[in-house]
């Protein structure tokens, strides 16, 4: 606003010149009472004639919400329950002679369309910390095959002296068990990266029946008879119970997981691997009534598992899922029951599995 002061009187004018000529010579104190009279005696009101709006402008923000990224913070306690089909894969069994590089036999068994249902539960115990369970096991048994190989010639240890076959092999049970923490090593809004720690079990069961054979001749100390490979044929009854198998693999587990998030879509990645594998397996001979143990250690085990989801609400996603699982071979030894001799003998397996299912946020 401003102002507009009506003329003043001379008296003013005289005095405004004395108060100046005093300054220039000597300032001369006023006291507050004399201050006072002078402004009540000498002073005229004044007038506003217009007002006006004095606007101060402030300085603009240093930083602006867009350059705030906001942390979603983790659902309390998640749960998914996934139906799933082993897709392929071979669990097999080894019979070396002194060299794990000189197998003498291989039983290769079949995994191959078995259904599954998998589960999941995750417990997000801190910002940085969570705890995971899953695992997944068969629903009811599954027709596969099975592949017994021997190879007996010590003269030639690429020959193939027997071969059976058994596609009347049922895939009993299987199942896994896992048990981890994630530590979140990095946390954006869209994405997430932890590092994994954790233990996990497995395990398979076949029975094998019937089928058909190959076998060289065996002489009356047990030893192959020399150019007969595969030369006796013949087929086992049909639902006779020809050999039975289990094995059995658990380790603790080192791993990387990351997920991304666009919208309501997710995308996540976990990789595991371990070099602790301890794996024993049982193998029932039952026309021979043999029974063989096999024992194992320090294996290497590697896994790969994409997901992909879609949230149709904020507390539902349904999404889809594949998994690779791979146990390398364990070496180890072979005893035979009621026999205290000892050989060498191993394991492997390896499997995959798709599926789609749903997961729910509490």
């Amino acid at each position: 606003m401003y102002f507009k002061i009506k003329n003043l009187n001379y008296f003013i004018i005289l005095g405004l010149c004395h108060i100046s000529f005093a300054f220039a010579e000597q300032v001369t104190p006023i006291t507050s009472a004399e201050q006072s009279a002078l402004q009540s005696e000498d002073l005229q009101e004044v007038q506003i004639e217009k007002e006006v709006e004095v606007i101060i402008a402030r300085q603009p923000n240093t930083v602006s919400y867009e350059d705030i990224e906001f942390i979603t913070p983790k659902p309390a306690v998640t749960f998914s329950i996934t139906p799933s089909i082993l897709t392929g894969g071979q669990g097999k069994e080894f019979s070396f002679t002194n060299s794990y590089s000189d197998k003498i036999s291989m039983l290769n068994w079949e995994i191959k369309n078995v259904p599954i249902i998998k589960t999941d539960f995750t417990w997000n115990i801190s910002p940085n910390l969570s705890f995971n369970m899953n695992g997944w096991t068969t629903v009811g048994k599954k027709t596969v095959t099975m592949n017994d190989y021997d190879w007996r010639d010590l003269s030639n240890r690429s020959l193939l002296t027997d071969w059976s076959n058994h596609p009347d092999t049922s895939l009993n049970a299987a199942n896994k068990l896992d048990f981890n923490f994630t530590y979140w090593l990095l946390q954006k809004s869209n994405y997430n990266i932890g590092l994994l720690l954790g233990y996990e079990r497995s395990q398979f069961s076949w029975t094998a029946r019937g089928g058909r054979y190959q076998y060289g001749l065996t002489d009356q100390n047990g030893d192959y008879v020399a150019d007969t490979a595969q030369m006796y044929h013949g087929t086992f009854a049909d639902g006779a119970m020809g050999v039975g198998y289990k094995q059995k693999f658990s380790l603790y587990y080192l791993g990387l997981t990351a997920n991304y998030r666009y919208n309501n879509y997710e995308m996540s990645a976990t990789a595991k691997m371990s070099p602790w594998v301890k794996s024993n397996s049982q193998d029932e001979h039952y026309m021979r009534d043999l029974t063989f143990y096999e024992k194992g250690e320090d294996s290497e085990f590697y896994a790969v598992t994409l997901n992909a989801g879609y949230y149709i609400s904020p507390r539902i996603k349904f999404f889809t899922e594949i998994t690779w699982n791979e146990y390398r071979l364990a070496g180890g030894t072979m005893t035979v029951k009621n026999y205290d001799n000892e050989s060498k003998g191993g394991m492997s397996s390896r499997y995959y599995n798709l599926g789609i299912g749903a997961q729910y946020i509490f």
